[in-house]
């Protein structure tokens, strides 16, 4: 089973969650790097552990991220994310779709 708490990677750091093996990764953003615009097949839950920046959503806009936000991303979101002058870091967790009878 994976550690719920693995280790933050060094700041300079940029992983692609989708790139990982399972559906938890770490992805870490040095101060004032961007991760371009993306999406996921997945719904995605992101988890700012340490650090701030911002969310750009193709459907909510700009959103200020700090620690402890988490946010919910519906399947098929388009997002980007820049880190602020502290960096980012950030738990990405892809979850199972919704069922249709909800």
């Amino acid at each position: 089973m994976p550690d719920a708490n693995p280790p933050a990677p060094s700041p300079t750091a940029a992983v692609d969650a989708s790139e990982l093996p399972g559906q938890v990764g770490i992805l870490t953003l040095a101060p004032g790097a961007r991760r371009p615009e993306h999406q996921s097949s997945r719904p995605v839950v992101l988890e700012v552990l340490s650090g701030g920046g911002r969310l750009l959503t193709s459907s909510w806009g700009e959103r200020l991220l700090v620690t402890g936000d988490e946010v919910q991303l519906p399947a098929e979101e388009r997002h980007a994310l820049e880190a602020g002058a502290d960096g980012l870091v950030l738990r990405v967790r892809r979850t199972a779709p919704c069922c249709e009878g909800c």
